[in-house]
């Protein structure tokens, strides 16, 4: 049988925060789209200046400026979506590192006396609290 890895096995150890996950991925493409369209106004703006250089007095203010609000609108959305996709992601993250260390807490618990016994209380505390990625005691 062959080991999930990657995005599958994130979302296996999520569990039921799968879908918080999710949520987060999606708002940051969302922020990533809205952060890309300043740069398309950008374009836009410099277009028109080019192309009417030669005279200025027909640059089409108008539409300059609808550009530009577009820019910030877009660019206030993309950070709002980016704020709300990192929340996510954190809230996700502390409530999947909770769990497992209650998992974790769970199997000691089980565990023989004589293991218990014969190993430290700082090993299993600094497994508990420290860096679970560690395989130091």
């Amino acid at each position: 049988m062959k080991k999930k890895e990657g995005l599958s096995r994130l979302l296996e150890i999520a569990g039921e925060k799968k879908s918080l996950l999710l949520f987060s991925g999606l708002f940051s493409a969302i922020s990533a789209l809205c952060i890309l369209i300043p740069f398309w106004s950008i374009y836009e703006i410099l277009k028109e200046l080019l192309v009417h250089a030669s005279d200025l007095s027909t640059i089409d203010s108008e539409l300059m400026i609808s550009w530009g609000w577009l820019a910030f609108i877009a660019l206030i959305v993309g950070v709002l979506f980016l704020y709300a996709g990192l929340m996510l992601s954190h809230i996700a993250a502390f409530r999947i590192l909770y769990g497992l260390k209650i998992k974790l807490s769970e199997h000691i618990g089980q565990l023989s006396l004589g293991y218990l016994n014969s190993t430290s209380i700082g090993c299993i505390k600094k497994i508990l609290c420290g860096d679970i990625r560690t395989k130091e005691c």
